[in-house]
Protein backbone atom coordinates (compact mmCIF):
# COMPACT_ATOMS: atom_id res chain seq x y z
CA UNK A 1 0.00 0.00 0.00
CA UNK A 2 1.27 3.48 -0.80
CA UNK A 3 -0.03 6.83 0.40
CA UNK A 4 0.44 10.00 -1.62
CA UNK A 5 -0.11 13.38 -0.01
CA UNK A 6 -0.07 15.98 -2.74
CA UNK A 7 -0.41 18.93 -0.40
CA UNK A 8 0.24 18.57 3.29
CA UNK A 9 -1.09 20.68 6.14
CA UNK A 10 -1.07 20.32 9.92
CA UNK A 11 -4.47 20.40 11.57
CA UNK A 12 -3.08 22.66 14.30
CA UNK A 13 -2.25 25.31 11.70
CA UNK A 14 -5.08 25.02 9.19
CA UNK A 15 -8.68 24.12 9.96
CA UNK A 16 -9.64 21.42 7.44
CA UNK A 17 -13.03 19.90 6.85
CA UNK A 18 -13.97 16.94 4.60
CA UNK A 19 -15.61 17.84 1.30
CA UNK A 20 -16.63 14.98 -0.97
CA UNK A 21 -16.76 15.28 -4.73
CA UNK A 22 -20.36 16.03 -5.69
CA UNK A 23 -20.40 13.70 -8.70
CA UNK A 24 -18.15 11.26 -10.53
CA UNK A 25 -17.75 13.88 -13.26
CA UNK A 26 -16.23 16.21 -10.65
CA UNK A 27 -13.78 13.43 -9.72
CA UNK A 28 -12.99 12.91 -13.39
CA UNK A 29 -12.36 16.63 -13.95
CA UNK A 30 -10.02 16.72 -10.96
CA UNK A 31 -8.04 13.70 -12.20
CA UNK A 32 -7.73 15.16 -15.70
CA UNK A 33 -6.13 18.23 -14.11
CA UNK A 34 -3.99 16.10 -11.74
CA UNK A 35 -3.21 12.85 -13.60
CA UNK A 36 -0.11 12.01 -11.54
CA UNK A 37 -2.40 10.81 -8.75
CA UNK A 38 -3.14 7.82 -11.00
CA UNK A 39 0.49 6.67 -11.07
CA UNK A 40 -0.39 3.95 -8.49
CA UNK A 41 2.89 3.54 -6.53
CA UNK A 42 5.73 4.68 -8.80
CA UNK A 43 6.30 8.35 -8.07
CA UNK A 44 8.37 8.68 -11.26
CA UNK A 45 5.61 7.40 -13.53
CA UNK A 46 4.42 9.43 -16.46
CA UNK A 47 0.61 9.50 -16.68
CA UNK A 48 -1.39 10.53 -19.72
CA UNK A 49 -5.17 10.69 -19.96
CA UNK A 50 -6.03 9.11 -23.31
CA UNK A 51 -9.80 9.54 -23.32
CA UNK A 52 -12.84 9.69 -21.05
CA UNK A 53 -16.39 8.30 -21.21
CA UNK A 54 -15.62 5.50 -23.66
CA UNK A 55 -18.64 3.57 -24.91
CA UNK A 56 -18.36 -0.25 -24.90
CA UNK A 57 -21.17 -2.16 -26.56
CA UNK A 58 -22.47 -5.16 -24.59
CA UNK A 59 -19.91 -4.69 -21.83
CA UNK A 60 -22.13 -5.39 -18.80
CA UNK A 61 -22.45 -9.10 -18.09
CA UNK A 62 -25.10 -8.71 -15.40
CA UNK A 63 -27.52 -6.67 -17.52
CA UNK A 64 -26.46 -7.60 -21.06
CA UNK A 65 -26.26 -3.86 -21.67
CA UNK A 66 -23.71 -1.42 -22.95
CA UNK A 67 -21.18 0.23 -20.69
CA UNK A 68 -19.28 3.49 -20.53
CA UNK A 69 -15.91 3.39 -18.82
CA UNK A 70 -14.93 6.62 -17.11
CA UNK A 71 -11.28 7.03 -18.07
CA UNK A 72 -8.64 5.33 -20.19
CA UNK A 73 -5.09 6.31 -19.25
CA UNK A 74 -1.51 5.47 -20.18
CA UNK A 75 1.08 4.91 -17.44
CA UNK A 76 4.81 4.66 -18.14
CA UNK A 77 7.16 3.72 -15.31
CA UNK A 78 10.94 3.85 -14.97
CA UNK A 79 11.62 0.45 -16.56
CA UNK A 80 11.33 -0.04 -20.35
CA UNK A 81 8.61 -2.70 -20.02
CA UNK A 82 6.57 -0.76 -17.43
CA UNK A 83 3.94 0.56 -19.81
CA UNK A 84 0.28 0.14 -18.95
CA UNK A 85 -3.11 0.85 -20.44
CA UNK A 86 -5.31 1.50 -17.40
CA UNK A 87 -9.09 1.36 -17.27
CA UNK A 88 -10.29 3.70 -14.51
CA UNK A 89 -13.74 3.34 -12.95
CA UNK A 90 -14.90 6.15 -10.64
CA UNK A 91 -17.42 6.01 -7.79
CA UNK A 92 -18.18 9.07 -5.66
CA UNK A 93 -19.07 6.98 -2.58
CA UNK A 94 -17.77 3.84 -0.88
CA UNK A 95 -16.28 1.15 -3.13
CA UNK A 96 -18.09 -2.19 -2.94
CA UNK A 97 -17.87 -5.62 -4.60
CA UNK A 98 -20.44 -4.69 -7.26
CA UNK A 99 -18.19 -1.85 -8.41
CA UNK A 100 -15.28 -4.26 -8.85
CA UNK A 101 -17.55 -6.51 -10.95
CA UNK A 102 -18.35 -3.54 -13.19
CA UNK A 103 -14.65 -2.82 -13.68
CA UNK A 104 -14.04 -6.50 -14.44
CA UNK A 105 -16.73 -6.38 -17.15
CA UNK A 106 -14.88 -3.54 -18.88
CA UNK A 107 -11.52 -5.30 -18.54
CA UNK A 108 -12.91 -8.48 -20.11
CA UNK A 109 -14.09 -6.45 -23.09
CA UNK A 110 -10.66 -4.88 -23.57
CA UNK A 111 -8.66 -8.06 -22.90
CA UNK A 112 -9.50 -9.41 -26.36
CA UNK A 113 -7.18 -7.84 -28.94
CA UNK A 114 -9.75 -7.81 -31.75
CA UNK A 115 -12.52 -6.41 -29.56
CA UNK A 116 -10.16 -3.82 -28.08
CA UNK A 117 -9.18 -2.79 -31.60
CA UNK A 118 -12.85 -2.31 -32.51
CA UNK A 119 -13.53 -0.30 -29.32
CA UNK A 120 -10.54 1.90 -30.14
CA UNK A 121 -11.84 2.42 -33.68
CA UNK A 122 -15.37 3.35 -32.59
CA UNK A 123 -14.08 5.77 -29.94
CA UNK A 124 -11.20 7.21 -32.02
CA UNK A 125 -8.49 6.00 -29.65
CA UNK A 126 -4.94 5.95 -31.02
CA UNK A 127 -3.89 2.36 -31.88
CA UNK A 128 -0.38 2.95 -30.50
CA UNK A 129 -1.81 1.96 -27.09
CA UNK A 130 -3.19 -1.39 -28.28
CA UNK A 131 -0.16 -3.46 -27.23
CA UNK A 132 0.21 -1.97 -23.74
CA UNK A 133 -0.38 -4.21 -20.74
CA UNK A 134 -3.91 -3.83 -19.41
CA UNK A 135 -4.65 -3.01 -15.75
CA UNK A 136 -7.69 -1.71 -13.88
CA UNK A 137 -8.03 1.02 -11.24
CA UNK A 138 -11.17 1.38 -9.10
CA UNK A 139 -11.48 4.74 -7.33
CA UNK A 140 -13.92 5.95 -4.67
CA UNK A 141 -14.06 8.18 -1.61
CA UNK A 142 -14.01 5.19 0.77
CA UNK A 143 -13.73 1.41 0.50
CA UNK A 144 -15.55 -1.56 2.01
CA UNK A 145 -13.30 -3.41 4.46
CA UNK A 146 -13.76 -6.81 2.76
CA UNK A 147 -12.98 -5.34 -0.65
CA UNK A 148 -9.93 -3.57 0.76
CA UNK A 149 -8.65 -6.89 2.15
CA UNK A 150 -9.23 -8.48 -1.24
CA UNK A 151 -7.10 -5.86 -2.99
CA UNK A 152 -4.32 -6.16 -0.41
CA UNK A 153 -4.30 -9.96 -0.77
CA UNK A 154 -3.97 -9.71 -4.55
CA UNK A 155 -7.30 -11.49 -5.08
CA UNK A 156 -8.82 -9.05 -7.59
CA UNK A 157 -7.11 -10.35 -10.74
CA UNK A 158 -9.44 -11.14 -13.64
CA UNK A 159 -8.29 -13.03 -16.75
CA UNK A 160 -4.61 -12.27 -15.98
CA UNK A 161 -5.34 -8.54 -15.55
CA UNK A 162 -4.33 -6.89 -12.27
CA UNK A 163 -6.65 -4.40 -10.61
CA UNK A 164 -5.93 -1.80 -7.95
CA UNK A 165 -8.14 0.01 -5.47
CA UNK A 166 -7.75 3.69 -4.64
CA UNK A 167 -9.50 6.21 -2.42
CA UNK A 168 -9.49 9.98 -2.82
CA UNK A 169 -10.14 12.02 0.32
CA UNK A 170 -10.82 15.70 -0.30
CA UNK A 171 -10.54 18.46 2.31
CA UNK A 172 -10.99 22.23 2.19
CA UNK A 173 -9.47 24.89 4.42
CA UNK A 174 -12.15 27.01 6.08
CA UNK A 175 -10.23 30.27 6.16
CA UNK A 176 -8.43 30.07 2.81
CA UNK A 177 -9.67 28.99 -0.59
CA UNK A 178 -7.58 25.83 -0.99
CA UNK A 179 -8.34 22.13 -1.40
CA UNK A 180 -6.25 19.20 -0.16
CA UNK A 181 -6.36 15.68 -1.60
CA UNK A 182 -5.04 12.48 -0.03
CA UNK A 183 -4.95 9.39 -2.24
CA UNK A 184 -4.39 5.88 -0.92
CA UNK A 185 -3.72 2.86 -3.13
CA UNK A 186 -4.61 -0.72 -2.21
CA UNK A 187 -2.68 -3.54 -3.88
CA UNK A 188 -0.48 -6.46 -2.99
CA UNK A 189 3.15 -5.38 -2.97
CA UNK A 190 4.93 -6.67 -6.05
CA UNK A 191 8.07 -7.67 -4.15
CA UNK A 192 6.30 -10.05 -1.78
CA UNK A 193 3.83 -11.09 -4.49
CA UNK A 194 6.60 -12.31 -6.78
CA UNK A 195 8.46 -14.20 -4.05
CA UNK A 196 5.55 -16.40 -2.99
CA UNK A 197 6.12 -20.05 -3.92
CA UNK A 198 4.20 -23.18 -2.96
CA UNK A 199 5.83 -26.58 -2.42
CA UNK A 200 3.05 -28.75 -3.85
CA UNK A 201 -0.16 -28.83 -5.87
CA UNK A 202 -2.25 -29.16 -2.70
CA UNK A 203 -0.88 -25.91 -1.24
CA UNK A 204 -1.21 -24.16 -4.60
CA UNK A 205 -4.83 -25.34 -4.92
CA UNK A 206 -5.69 -23.91 -1.50
CA UNK A 207 -4.34 -20.53 -2.60
CA UNK A 208 -6.37 -20.62 -5.82
CA UNK A 209 -9.56 -21.33 -3.87
CA UNK A 210 -8.83 -18.28 -1.72
CA UNK A 211 -8.31 -16.34 -4.97
CA UNK A 212 -11.88 -17.21 -5.93
CA UNK A 213 -11.02 -19.75 -8.65
CA UNK A 214 -14.07 -22.04 -9.09
CA UNK A 215 -13.89 -25.84 -8.80
CA UNK A 216 -14.53 -26.45 -12.51
CA UNK A 217 -11.39 -24.48 -13.47
CA UNK A 218 -9.34 -26.12 -10.71
CA UNK A 219 -10.40 -29.58 -11.95
CA UNK A 220 -9.22 -28.74 -15.47
CA UNK A 221 -5.94 -27.35 -14.14
CA UNK A 222 -5.34 -30.44 -12.03
CA UNK A 223 -5.99 -32.72 -15.03
CA UNK A 224 -3.41 -30.78 -17.07
CA UNK A 225 -0.96 -30.81 -14.16
CA UNK A 226 -1.25 -34.54 -13.46
CA UNK A 227 -1.31 -35.64 -17.09
CA UNK A 228 1.98 -33.98 -17.95
CA UNK A 229 3.63 -34.72 -14.63
CA UNK A 230 3.21 -38.46 -15.19
CA UNK A 231 3.25 -38.53 -19.00
CA UNK A 232 6.62 -36.76 -19.13
CA UNK A 233 7.89 -38.13 -15.80
CA UNK A 234 8.41 -34.68 -14.29
CA UNK A 235 9.87 -34.47 -10.79
CA UNK A 236 8.39 -32.15 -8.17
CA UNK A 237 11.24 -29.69 -8.77
CA UNK A 238 10.21 -29.41 -12.43
CA UNK A 239 6.85 -27.84 -11.54
CA UNK A 240 6.85 -24.32 -10.12
CA UNK A 241 3.86 -22.92 -8.22
CA UNK A 242 3.41 -19.18 -7.65
CA UNK A 243 0.63 -17.07 -6.19
CA UNK A 244 -1.64 -17.59 -9.21
CA UNK A 245 0.24 -19.64 -11.86
CA UNK A 246 2.08 -22.89 -12.27
CA UNK A 247 4.67 -23.82 -14.88
CA UNK A 248 5.91 -27.11 -16.33
CA UNK A 249 9.65 -27.10 -16.92
CA UNK A 250 12.04 -29.17 -18.98
CA UNK A 251 14.14 -31.15 -16.43
CA UNK A 252 17.23 -31.22 -18.67
CA UNK A 253 19.96 -28.61 -18.82
CA UNK A 254 21.40 -26.19 -16.29
CA UNK A 255 18.82 -23.47 -16.85
CA UNK A 256 15.12 -23.92 -16.14
CA UNK A 257 13.16 -24.01 -19.39
CA UNK A 258 9.42 -23.48 -19.21
CA UNK A 259 7.49 -25.37 -21.87
CA UNK A 260 3.99 -24.75 -20.50
CA UNK A 261 2.92 -21.79 -18.39
CA UNK A 262 -0.55 -22.15 -16.89
CA UNK A 263 -2.53 -19.27 -15.45
CA UNK A 264 -5.96 -19.54 -13.83
CA UNK A 265 -8.84 -17.09 -13.79
CA UNK A 266 -12.46 -17.35 -12.70
CA UNK A 267 -13.55 -18.19 -16.23
CA UNK A 268 -10.75 -20.26 -17.77
CA UNK A 269 -7.32 -21.86 -17.69
CA UNK A 270 -4.84 -20.39 -20.16
CA UNK A 271 -1.80 -22.42 -21.21
CA UNK A 272 1.06 -20.50 -22.82
CA UNK A 273 3.59 -22.55 -24.77
CA UNK A 274 6.45 -22.35 -27.24
CA UNK A 275 5.73 -23.42 -30.80
CA UNK A 276 8.37 -22.89 -33.47
CA UNK A 277 6.13 -23.59 -36.44
CA UNK A 278 2.94 -21.88 -37.60
CA UNK A 279 0.30 -21.23 -34.98
CA UNK A 280 -2.43 -23.91 -35.06
CA UNK A 281 -5.88 -22.59 -35.92
CA UNK A 282 -7.17 -23.42 -32.43
CA UNK A 283 -4.43 -21.43 -30.64
CA UNK A 284 -4.19 -17.71 -29.96
CA UNK A 285 -1.24 -15.40 -30.47
CA UNK A 286 0.20 -14.26 -27.16
CA UNK A 287 -0.27 -10.56 -26.34
CA UNK A 288 2.82 -8.42 -27.01
CA UNK A 289 3.64 -10.66 -29.98
CA UNK A 290 6.75 -8.69 -30.94
CA UNK A 291 8.40 -9.55 -27.63
CA UNK A 292 7.25 -13.20 -27.78
CA UNK A 293 7.26 -14.12 -31.50
CA UNK A 294 7.17 -17.90 -30.96
CA UNK A 295 4.58 -18.11 -28.21
CA UNK A 296 0.88 -18.86 -28.34
CA UNK A 297 -1.78 -19.88 -25.87
CA UNK A 298 -4.89 -22.00 -25.63
CA UNK A 299 -7.84 -21.31 -23.35
CA UNK A 300 -9.70 -24.13 -21.60
CA UNK A 301 -13.14 -23.45 -20.13
CA UNK A 302 -14.58 -26.95 -19.75
CA UNK A 303 -13.28 -30.52 -19.27
CA UNK A 304 -13.61 -31.53 -22.91
CA UNK A 305 -11.41 -28.61 -23.99
CA UNK A 306 -8.41 -30.57 -22.71
CA UNK A 307 -8.31 -32.81 -25.78
CA UNK A 308 -5.67 -34.58 -27.86
CA UNK A 309 -4.93 -31.43 -29.88
CA UNK A 310 -3.97 -29.56 -26.72
CA UNK A 311 -1.91 -32.49 -25.43
CA UNK A 312 -0.03 -32.69 -28.72
CA UNK A 313 0.64 -28.96 -28.71
CA UNK A 314 2.17 -28.96 -25.23
CA UNK A 315 4.23 -32.08 -26.01
CA UNK A 316 5.50 -30.25 -29.09
CA UNK A 317 6.47 -27.31 -26.91
CA UNK A 318 8.29 -29.69 -24.56
CA UNK A 319 10.16 -31.27 -27.49
CA UNK A 320 11.16 -27.88 -28.90
CA UNK A 321 12.55 -26.79 -25.53
CA UNK A 322 14.31 -30.14 -25.07
CA UNK A 323 15.92 -29.99 -28.52
CA UNK A 324 17.22 -26.48 -27.94
CA UNK A 325 18.58 -27.46 -24.51
CA UNK A 326 20.48 -30.40 -26.02
CA UNK A 327 21.85 -28.19 -28.82
CA UNK A 328 23.13 -25.67 -26.29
Amino acid sequence: MSIKLFKQAYATQIDLEPKMFLTELHMEAFLIENPDILSISDINSKVEVIQTQIHIKGARNDSNGDGRLDMLIYIKGDKPDDEFLAVVELKKGKLEEAHLSQLHDYLRSLNSFEKKKEIFRVNNVDEKYLSKKLIGILIGSDIDSDLKAKFLAGNTIIDDVETFGMTLSRFVAKDINESYIISETFAKKASSFNRVRFPSWDEYEKQQRSNGIPDKILFIAKDVHNYFKYELDLADKDIKYTIRDFSLNNPNGKRVKVFAYCTLSQSSLKIYFTHLGASPNFANVKPHYKQYPNQYFVELKKDEDFNNDIKFLIKKSYTDILDRTIEN
